[in-house]
């Protein structure tokens, strides 16, 4: 009775089959990640400013539209009337229902 050893040569060679690139490849590749990591950490600025907002002190009979139409000049605001509402909203922290007395904060468009 035999015994037989079998060896295995698991892929010794396959790595040599496995093309390494060029050098000018990874030098891309390590600019493009600086570029994004110089990006991430060297924002302008104006990304780091306070906001800055018109407080308005609701009166009787003022609704979030009536102010942000009142107010869409004073807080340089072009766009749609309904988005400048929505910003008011965000910003003063409440709901459609305002009453007389309630703050409300109007985000400035620099």
């Amino acid at each position: 009775m035999g015994v037989e050893i079998v060896t295995m040569n698991w892929g010794a060679k396959s790595h040599s089959n496995i093309k390494k690139w060029p050098r000018w490849v990874w030098a891309i590749l390590l600019l493009v990640y600086l570029y994004a990591l110089l990006s991430m950490i060297m924002r302008p600025s104006s990304a780091f400013q306070e906001p800055e907002y018109i407080v308005h002190i609701v009166q009787p009979g003022d609704t979030l539209w009536s102010v942000a139409k009142e107010r869409q000049e004073e807080a340089g605001f072009s766009g749609d009337i309904r988005s400048l509402v929505w910003e008011i909203q965000e910003a003063s922290e409440t709901t459609a229902l305002i009453l007389p007395g309630d703050i409300l904060l109007i985000p400035v468009v620099k």
